[in-house]
């Protein structure tokens, strides 16, 4: 509702909301239902940003790791676990209304930055799997009798 000018899809029922929450969805705010894995790539690959809010300690928000598949920008719940993951790659929010429509006009008014935050970030990533694939291959392993893990 503070930010009417964003279309936002939710991968979620509506049918599943509970009945006063579903009478009083923003007109902005688009459910998509079940997607098969070519929808939903291509509804990801198509957004301004990816947004992923938790009130848990802990987590690993997985919509992260899909926006840096993608490239997309990301908006995450300010948390020391999306800190220590993401580093400044994300926009932080709070789990309130004003903070997080805040983090998406900050992400829009700079786009391009965020982008390639997320695309640097993603190249970083993969250069580290490549360093480790690299020194498993060139270790040798011997095992003297088989047995069980």
């Amino acid at each position: 509702r503070n930010l009417p000018h964003i279309k936002f899809a939710m991968t979620w029922f509506t049918e599943r909301l509970p009945e006063e929450l579903g009478r009083n969805l923003p007109e902005n705010l688009i459910f998509t239902g079940y997607l098969d894995i070519n929808e939903f790539n291509e509804l990801f690959i198509n957004a301004g940003a990816a947004i992923s809010l938790t009130t848990q300690k802990g987590t690993q928000p997985s919509a992260a790791a899909e926006a840096i598949a993608f490239g997309v920008p990301i908006i995450l719940s300010e948390s020391e676990t999306a800190r220590l993951l993401y580093d400044d790659v994300p926009v932080y929010v709070e789990n309130e209304p004003l903070s997080i429509a805040n983090g998406i006009t900050e992400v829009f008014a700079n786009i391009s930055m965020y982008t390639d935050k997320v695309v640097d970030f993603k190249g970083l990533l993969e250069r580290e799997i490549e360093e480790e694939v690299d020194i498993l291959n060139s270790t040798s392993y011997m095992i003297a009798e088989p047995y069980l893990v």
